[in-house]
């Protein structure tokens, strides 16, 4: 067998040993794959076996040593010269950590996917690399699904700018809309809340704007009920004022108005 074979035989081994819980085995058997990897002469097909060593790596809870797998393997894919295949490997990679990413809710782990999926967009140019450019924005779905970050979601809204495809862009800012406004449940912290308007303000088109300033008040007025919070109330106050549905507002705001009068009384 040459170097490719072997190492996918032991990857093979290192999953069914993780499987048993013998994970000690599995490490070393994994450095041995590492090793033989790094003997593969084949540039398209080094970094896929390398990624899923990563994800070896991964699964045994090695993370440092995982992103440095993901590094090396997007150093050698950078070396390709077909564009397709480069940023098809790239994509692969990038889909692999938003999965991992979305199991452990590692922070680390889905800025390295991010940083991935701009790569790929900075550098799809061409017709051709349209549908790569498409699966790189379902990634980016799944990166809102489980980010936290403001950073995160500001280089997203960013991002969002170089797609040409409406369809795709209006998924994104949908499943921003939705998570921006999760993040405010159950949160006291008017400066975090004022962040995320920020953001929702950059949602276009409006009407996931307008969805996602009402979720937020409707947030925030449930969580002002429980805590009698009054610079929360007070924030939901002026939130609300935003809410372009005239029902909506003015249920909302006179929630808010008996919870001020509440909190005022204590």
């Amino acid at each position: 067998m040459n170097a490719s074979e072997q190492a996918k035989e032991l990857i093979r081994e290192v999953f069914f040993l993780i499987g048993k819980g013998k994970k000690d085995k599995a490490i070393s058997q994994l450095e041995k794959a590492l090793s033989l990897a790094k003997e593969i002469s084949s540039e398209y097909l080094q970094p896929y076996v390398l990624n899923e060593i990563a994800q070896a790596f991964f699964k045994l809870d090695k993370t440092q040593e995982a992103i440095q797998v993901v590094r090396e393997v997007i150093n050698i894919t950078n070396q390709i010269i077909f564009t397709a295949s480069r940023l098809e490997i790239l994509l692969e990679v990038a889909k692999s950590l938003s999965e991992i990413s979305s199991k452990t809710k590692n922070a680390q782990i889905l800025q390295e996917a991010l940083e991935i999926v701009k790569g790929i967009l900075a550098n799809i140019t061409e017709r051709p690399h349209i549908d790569i450019a498409h699966e790189a924005a379902v990634v980016l779905r799944n990166i809102i699904k489980n980010a936290e970050s403001i950073s995160v979601f500001r280089e997203i809204l960013a991002i969002s700018a170089q797609l040409n495809d409406k369809n795709y862009r209006n998924m994104l800012m949908r499943n921003l809309s939705y998570r921006l406004s999760e993040l405010c449940k159950n949160t006291t912290d008017t400066s975090f809340i004022n962040n995320v308007l920020k953001l929702v303000k950059q949602i276009e088109p409006p009407s996931y704007r307008f969805k996602a300033i009402t979720q937020i008040a409707r947030h925030l007025a449930k969580t002002a009920e429980r805590t009698l919070n009054s610079n929360l109330i007070q924030s939901a106050l002026e939130i609300s004022d935003k809410i372009p549905s005239e029902y909506f507002r003015s249920k909302i705001k006179s929630k808010l108005s008996i919870l001020k009068d509440k909190a005022e009384k204590q």
